[in-house]
């Protein structure tokens, strides 16, 4: 488990650290209540098998909170104004599956958003922290995810009555071949990657992460029921209408694991730039 922080994540001040929703208070009609507890799955992968473990939550899924950041620099700081409260706007349209445009400027709106939460959210007890302390540094200064090895994707999806997803990671060592083969064991002892997907409203997105920049900028989905997911970071420069064809349950299913199965593939054929993930 992911040990709690003792300085805030962003700015490194000491002290008393705030609850960060990763739902944000505004998105929680959007989601649905879970009265009494809720899970989460972490999923870790060796060369000959995959390891799942639950993790069992009191109370509702929309007061999930990591204490991680500091209150009034951070957390009531430029989180709130600079990120939270501009991203309000523009998402809910798209949560409630709205007729809208998306300029260039609010799809970063949305980038920024979603990156803040996948930071914060990686030092959860059952998370994986991924992120280099300088990215964070560059969202908390910039107000923008980090410029090189972030990637934003959104697509329309609207929820089954038996759909129950609403937050997923899976992390991931991405090493060149040439550190691989110095390495004693394939087992990783830590992880620079990460791809995380979650679901509010009728909105879907996913986000990966890693020091391999060429995969992250060449990365791209082939939905297999041909549901339309546009990338908004790295920005693209163009309008988005909204709502796009929607992702069926099979689309979102596949885009979950799409980045997962393919490091597995190329980890344990040994393709060159990667290592062999546990």
């Amino acid at each position: 488990m992911t040990q709690p922080p003792t300085k805030c994540i962003f700015c490194g001040l000491a002290g008393p650290l705030t609850n960060e929703h990763i739902w944000s208070r505004w998105t929680h009609r959007f989601i649905p209540k879970s009265t009494k507890n809720y899970r989460s799955l972490r999923v870790t992968s060796h060369q000959e098998r995959s390891d799942f473990k639950v993790f069992k939550r009191p109370g509702d899924i929309q007061d999930w909170k990591v204490r991680c950041v500091c209150g009034v620099r951070c957390n009531n700081g430029w989180m709130r104004k600079s990120i939270d409260e501009p991203a309000r706007n523009v998402l809910v349209p798209l949560i409630k599956g709205e007729s809208t445009r998306l300029t260039p400027d609010q799809q970063l709106v949305i980038a920024a958003w979603a990156t803040l939460k996948a930071m914060v959210a990686e030092y959860d007890r059952s998370g994986q922290v991924v992120t280099h302390h300088m990215q964070r540094k560059f969202l908390m200064n910039t107000h923008k995810p980090p410029t090189k090895g972030w990637a934003v994707w959104i697509g329309h999806h609207v929820r089954t009555p038996k759909g129950t997803f609403h937050w997923g990671t899976f992390p991931a060592l991405i090493i060149p071949d040439e550190v691989a083969a110095k390495r004693k064991s394939n087992k990783a002892t830590y992880y620079n990657s990460a791809a995380t997907s979650w679901i509010v409203g009728q909105l879907f997105m996913q986000i990966i992460r890693s020091p391999h920049r060429k995969l992250i900028s060449q990365w791209k989905f082939h939905t297999p029921n041909g549901g339309t997911l546009y990338r908004i970071w790295p920005p693209s420069n163009i309008s988005i209408v909204w709502p796009p064809k929607s992702m069926t349950a099979r689309d979102v299913d596949y885009v979950i694991g799409a980045f997962k199965e393919y490091l597995e593939r190329t980890a344990h054929a040994s393709v060159p730039k990667f290592a062999k993930m546990s």
